[in-house]
């Protein structure tokens, strides 16, 4: 059986500070396609954040309405 994805991912973040909203938002975020807890990425360091963004690696994740 196929788990229904809950999310996909959306625009790139750019910046620290977007990422810091999202986080602050308790918002999900994909890493290297794929999506990150805010938890686990409240421990990254702000070196890792800055390379991870100058990579492209970091995208906001956007919930999908699950169908029944």
């Amino acid at each position: 059986m196929i788990r229904p994805r809950k999310f996909t991912p959306g625009r790139k973040i750019t910046s620290v500070s977007r990422f810091a909203k999202l986080i602050d938002q308790h918002a999900w975020v994909y890493y290297n396609h794929k999506p990150i807890h805010f938890g686990w990425s409240q421990n990254w360091t702000f070196r890792q954040v800055q390379i991870a963004i100058r990579a492209g690696y970091l995208r906001e994740a956007n919930p999908v309405e699950v169908q029944p």
